[in-house]
């Protein structure tokens, strides 16, 4: 019975204890059933005790308002305690994978965060990371597991909601050690692809070599057309970031000894990135100014949803943005509306999906008097 519940049990493991988990690589046989993995943080929220609540009273308390709500302190103990332990097993990890061992070798789908703390996507999430970059582990350890687990040879498809800690791959141009088919990267807090100056770099989003990287915006720049003047200036605004994320210059590989990202020197960049796809959804969309004009009061009370008017093209945006990238990326890099995203591989994740869900609740919490609600079907037409 047992050999035929572990089929099922281990097939599909979603885990926020990834050192529990890895604790049965190659020692419990179940593990080896396990095809697809998701892994995302524990909740670090703290109640107060009741010594603070005597000593300090209610009102010095960052307590929850209600009782559904999530408490407001994080311990500092728990956060780093967790990352410890993921970077000492994506060590061991890395050392399956140089030593050439067998482990998870049904393993074709990685996920990472999308579910419970949302620390790593908040907008001090970099500070977070500076942080735990000072630990003993070293300035690197933070990235060990992301990269070991999109290097295991089985792995086709990787895609991670969380932007930084250590479910999150290096922010670099990242070359894995065996081909990977699709990775998507999906926004769950602050943007992808931040306009300050000191971001472009160091902050935009990885990007896999060799695979159909997906970039999913729920943050997107809204531009009417016809286009307003000073468009150049705007162009050069949003395209910044992107175009900083392909201008970066190394390509990063794991060290075979430490798991450490560390600059690539085995050829030619402009062969390794033979094979690469970037398709970038719903980062810039445009509209027909006259169809804004028409609802104004419906896009004050929720700008979002200027989301429900029909897309135009992006070939403006497309032709400039081609211009701008190094030679080497010209033609792999493509604009997309959010309408044109498949639902993620890794994940399941349905960006159109999501939009129409939250379109419904807009229309049925909407109480404005004397605006009249468009439905989807009609701004389709």
């Amino acid at each position: 019975m047992y050999n035929i519940c572990a089929s099922v049990l281990y097939k599909d493991c979603t885990t926020d204890d990834f050192v529990s988990f890895a604790s049965g690589l190659r020692t419990n046989e179940s593990i080896d059933h396990t095809t697809r993995l998701h892994i995302h943080h524990k909740e670090h929220w703290s109640e107060a005790t009741y010594a603070e609540i005597t000593e300090n009273g209610w009102d010095k308390l960052k307590i929850k308002a209600k009782l559904e709500h999530l408490p407001g302190t994080r311990p500092h103990s728990s956060i780093v305690r967790e990352y410890r332990g993921l970077s000492k097993e994506g060590r061991r990890l890395r050392q399956f994978i140089t030593e050439g061992l067998t482990v998870l070798p049904n393993l074709r789908v990685v996920s990472t965060g999308g579910i419970g703390e949302t620390i790593f996507n908040e907008y001090n999430a970099p500070v977070v990371e500076k942080v735990l970059k000072r630990e003993p582990e070293g300035s690197d350890g933070i990235k060990i597991l992301a990269q070991a687990l999109l290097d295991l040879p089985t792995v086709q498809h990787y895609c991670q909601a969380v932007a930084y800690g250590p479910l999150s791959l290096p922010n670099q141009i990242v070359k894995p050690e065996s081909a990977l088919k699709t990775y998507t990267h999906h926004q769950r807090g602050t943007p992808l692809f931040c306009e300050c100056l000191d971001c472009h770099e160091n902050h935009s989003p990885p990007i896999v070599l060799g695979a159909i990287n997906r970039y999913h915006c729920k943050t997107s720049h809204g531009i009417p057309h016809p286009f307003p003047s000073m468009m150049e200036t705007v162009i050069e605004t949003y395209l910044a970031p992107i175009i900083a994320m392909f201008a970066r210059p190394d390509v990063m590989v794991a060290d075979p000894e430490t798991g450490k990202p560390t600059p690539y020197d085995g050829g030619n960049h402009d062969q390794i990135i033979e094979g690469t796809e970037i398709e970038l959804y719903n980062y810039i969309r445009v509209y027909r100014l006259n169809e804004i004009r028409q609802n104004p009061f419906m896009f004050l009370e929720c700008p979002d949803k200027m989301g429900t008017l029909p897309a135009q093209s992006l070939s403006y945006f497309q032709t400039t943005l081609d211009a701008a990238l190094p030679e080497r990326w010209r033609g792999k890099v493509v604009l997309k509306d959010r309408e044109q995203a498949p639902p993620c591989i890794a994940c399941g994740y349905d960006f159109q999906q999501e939009f129409e869900d939250q379109l419904e609740r807009w229309e049925s919490s909407s109480s404005l008097p004397g605006v009249v609600m468009c439905g989807h079907a009609q701004w389709s037409e």
